[in-house]
């Protein structure tokens, strides 16, 4: 929650949602929209931290904005996300459309601005309307993204699809074939804009390469920084005042440095720096959110500019990206890719600029400091705290921070996982340092939150690309409360007079869609051979593909993954398939010289 009165060193609060934050929008005085990258719309409350659902399955939302009693939402559509391999002259293809041709992709492709009427004081959506279509975009950033009214006009951010027209990669560059697919061919590199209620859009300034979070200021100035991707030589970032019908160069000119040409708008500010993701503008000045590259911080930064340019004051050195930036009581809220909002007094920070990364450090100190152990103990120190996992490595050096990081959670309940994620069995939360760490002298730390479901496994650790494929330099993996739920449902289970279905080394018991293994007493070698699991379904049609030869599913295991102790019993739990099942064989199996031997084995066949 928010205090009344803000600390003297400027940090007022951090509000934890979790999630990948990407856009905010003030309801009213005390609550805010917030939507993510997983498709939600959030209602958040500053003073008492509650927090509601109010939309669910949207595609990337990236700007928000409220105007008489609607919020609007700018989104990917059905931008398919690329694979980005040039093939030959045939140019960029999709992964789910290999075989289309460039064209045929495109009029597949859209992003959008939509509305919805907000319900009394509830702050719920209802009326889903489409105000912007045909879109091009062929990725999920150059596409529609900020959006900002100025209490008659909504004004929206689109950016220039540089994957099909862009120096050195023409692939498409004749208008009349855009045109024949059905997009708006006028809605490239722009700021456009429209008035409710009849949403008629017009081209309000053009030549911006990709502008994410945009805000006007007092004297009705749009202010966006203009997002040039990788810092490579010859390229730069801008802070822009985007004024009715001017135009800001790109592609010739502006973030690529070539020479003023006639009608080109001059930026406000080159940025020192990359990957600029908002701008806010108030009285004092414009807020703009980079990673900064002029070697005063190696981390994202909230830099305040001066109307007439010139070098600006930092504000904030940031963990992670700062995504949105929304003011309310002389206080700046930052929403963050990491899935908090910072709150903090932009006055005090001035000073004495805030570094986010010290609030953490204190936050993991207190935990080590309690008495916490590491959960992992490897290259890097992994510690478990209040929803959130804690990487440590001391003493660290820059090479430490290159590899990324993969992140495997497993959940008690896989209906729990994102429908595309239920194949593999485990959602997957891969990051980078650069998203999630920081450093601290001779210190590398990190923090990714985890999902708000119940975790049974989190295997984590880093690799690296190599030329015969991905290798770990470190790994390891920590069960949850897996055992304990099942400890308790498994009680529950032989309490109501439940039976195994199968007696034998391990004592094999069936609960609701799942397979308990139940041995006592136990020694770590029970632990040691993998379990063979054979699923015959009543109709062999149910089997994938590739195992209609065998007339059975192979649903093996070892322990390590699916298994627990607890004192001198071992148990073990296996999620069965959604199909309906005639018959289990189960058991444990070693390998020796000779081939394979069953330790133990049982079968048991379903009542029809």
């Amino acid at each position: 929650m928010v205090p009344e009165v803000c600390p003297e060193h400027g940090y007022c609060a951090r509000l934890d949602l979790g999630g990948r934050l990407t856009a905010a929008a003030w309801l009213d005085e005390d609550r805010m929209y917030l939507a993510d990258f997983e498709g939600r719309i959030r209602l958040l409350d500053v003073r008492t931290g509650v927090v509601t659902m109010v939309l669910e399955g949207l595609s990337i939302p990236r700007g928000l904005t409220v105007l008489d009693g609607h919020l609007y939402v700018s989104e990917m559509g059905n931008v398919c996300r690329l694979v980005r391999q040039v093939l030959g002259q045939e140019g960029i293809r999709c992964k789910y459309e290999a075989g289309a041709s460039d064209l045929e992709f495109l009029s597949r492709t859209s992003a959008q601005v939509l509305s919805y009427q907000i319900i009394d004081d509830s702050g719920e959506l209802s009326d889903r309307q489409v105000v912007v279509d045909r879109i091009m975009a062929w990725d999920p950033t150059h596409a529609p993204n900020g959006l900002a009214n100025d209490g008659e006009y909504v004004y929206v951010s689109i950016g220039h699809p540089q994957h099909v027209i862009d120096p050195g990669h023409i692939l498409i560059t004749d208008a009349d074939e855009l045109k024949s697919h059905n997009r708006r061919t006028d809605l490239m590199g722009v700021v456009a804009r429209f008035r409710p209620p009849d949403n008629e859009v017009e081209v309000y300034a053009t030549g911006l390469r990709n502008t994410y979070g945009i805000s006007i200021a007092p004297d009705g100035t749009i202010y966006g920084a203009d997002n040039d991707g990788p810092a490579t030589e010859g390229q730069r970032e801008e802070l822009n005042a985007i004024v009715a019908g001017g135009f800001y160069g790109y592609p010739i000119y502006g973030t690529y440095e070539a020479p003023p040409e006639a009608g080109v708008s001059e930026p406000v500010a080159v940025l020192e720096g990359k990957a600029s993701t908002f701008a806010h503008a108030n009285p004092d000045g414009i807020y703009v959110a980079y990673l900064a590259l002029d070697g005063s911080s190696d981390g994202f930064v909230v830099d305040r500019f001066d109307y007439a340019g010139g070098r600006p004051e930092r504000i904030v050195s940031a963990r992670g990206h700062t995504t949105a930036i929304l003011e309310r009581n002389g206080l700046l809220y930052l929403a963050s890719f990491d899935g908090n909002v910072h709150v903090i007094n932009p006055h005090v920070a001035a000073a004495a600029p805030l570094n986010l990364d010290s609030y953490y450090d204190d936050y993991v100190d207190e935990v080590i400091a309690d008495g916490g152990l590491p959960i992992i103990s490897s290259d890097y120190d992994v510690y478990l705290g209040a929803g959130v996992l804690i990487y440590d490595k001391h003493p660290c050096t820059p090479a430490d921070t290159e590899d990324g990081f993969f992140l495997h959670v497993v959940p008690v309940n896989l209906d729990a996982l994102p429908e595309d994620r239920r194949q593999y069995n485990f959602d997957r939360r891969d990051f980078k340092f650069a998203d999630y760490g920081w450093r601290n002298g001779d210190r590398c730390r990190a923090v990714r939150r985890l999902p708000e479901y119940d975790i049974s496994t989190i295997r984590t650790g880093q690799s690296v690309r190599e030329e015969s494929g991905w290798r770990s330099i470190w790994e390891g993996q920590y069960h949850l409360n897996f055992g304990s739920y099942y400890d308790d449902y498994l009680d529950e289970v032989i309490a109501d007079g439940g039976l195994p279905i199968i007696a034998s080394d391990y004592d094999v018991y069936l609960g609701e869609g799942v397979l308990i293994y139940d041995k006592h007493p136990c020694t770590p070698a029970d632990t040691e051979a993998g379990f063979f699991l054979h699923v015959v379904p009543v109709n062999l049609d149910d089997l994938p593909e590739e195992r209609r030869q065998y007339n059975f599913d192979n649903w093996g295991f070892s322990f390590d993954d699916d298994g627990w102790q607890n004192g001198d019993r071992c148990r073990a739990v296996r999620r069965l398939p959604e199909y309906d099942i005639s018959t289990i064989r189960t058991g444990q199996t070693v390998r020796e010289e000779s081939g394979w031997r069953n330790i133990w084995e049982g079968e048991y066949r379903f009542e029809r």
